[in-house]
Parts: structure tokens; sequence; C-alpha cells
């Protein structure tokens, strides 16, 4: 009987040993995949961010065109464009200034200040819409000018540089709350 005992106690033992074995066994693998590749998005422009044009021998009670200027929007991530557009010289000071009107193929307009602005305007896709722009989506601007048939005697010899500086954000991550432009141009 003890020796029945005995193997039944050493039956049970090892039973328990194999159980608490069993239990916990791991299984475990590796494997490697070196296909995921992460890259940053671009947010570019095509041609020159800032252009210049020169107004000289102008007489009073001309008009006419500037410039015309096409940017096209070369990144690969949505992106709000804007533009600054700004006069110097002595032709756009005194009381008979020259004026600048900018538009924009899209029937938008964007007033010329005779300093340089704090921050781009958004350039709109459409009048009244404002829209991110893709890839290889362009604006193109139509700088006039016209000079006062009143302007007199102090404007003679005078000049003006009329500049656009054009930027470009990303809008995924940076829309205002009224969803018209960036929170932040930087």
């Amino acid at each position: 009987m003890k020796k029945r005992l005995l193997l039944s106690l050493m039956t049970v033992a090892m039973i328990s040993v194999l159980v608490a074995g069993a239990s916990f066994a791991l299984f475990s693998a590796n494997t490697t995949n070196g296909g995921n590749t992460l890259t940053a998005g671009t947010v570019t422009l095509g041609e020159p961010r800032v252009v210049n044009a020169t107004l000289d021998n102008i007489a009073p009670g001309d008009s006419g065109d500037v410039i015309d200027y096409t940017v096209t929007y070369t990144g690969n991530l949505p992106a709000w464009l804007g533009v600054k557009v700004w006069t110097s010289g002595s032709l756009f000071a005194g009381t008979s200034p020259a004026t600048v009107t900018v538009a924009d193929g899209n029937t938008n307009t964007y007033v010329a200040s005779s300093s340089i602005p704090t921050n781009p305007t958004v350039i709109k896709k459409a009048a009244g819409a404002t829209t991110a722009f893709n890839n290889a989506e362009t604006v193109t601007f139509d700088v006039n000018y016209a000079f006062p048939i009143g302007a007199g005697n102090e404007y003679q010899g005078a000049t003006g540089t009329v500049n656009l500086a054009l930027y470009a954000v990303q809008s995924e991550h940076n829309t205002n709350s009224t969803n018209d432009g960036p929170i932040s141009w930087n």
C-alpha cells in the first residue's frame, strides 16, 4: 500500500511538473521588414519668391501693365499660398502718387501697401474661395499701374518699384478656425 501511495504521489508530482512546464512555455519569433520608409513632404514654389518691377519714364495720365507673373506650386503637400505686395520710391509718394493694382486669374485683387506688410494675404483659387493649393497648380498675377493726370512737376524723374513676395506653408494641421488660411506663416 505504501508502494502504491508512493507511486501515486510520484505520478501526481510528474503530472504537476509537466503541467507547470507546459503553462510556462513561450512561443517566439522575430522578423524584419526593411521596406517601410517614411519621407517628409515638401512645400516649395517653382519660381523666384520675390519679384520686383521698376516704373520709370512714365507721364501723368499713363497707365498700363507692369508685369505678368505666374507662380507654380511644386510641393507635394497641400499648401496655403500667400502674397505680399508693396511699393517703394518717390513715384508712389506725395499728393498724386502712382497707384498699383495686382489681380490674379481668379478675379481676386491685392492691395499694394507703401511698406512691407507684416503677413501675406492668402491667395484664393477663385473669387471668395479659399482652398489650399496642390502640386502643379498655378496662379498668374497681373500687375498694373495708373499715374494720375493731375500729377505735378514734383514727379519729374521720379521712379518707383513694385514688389511681390510669395509664400507657401503647409495647410494640413495649419488651418485656422474659419478655414480660410493658415494659423501661422512660419
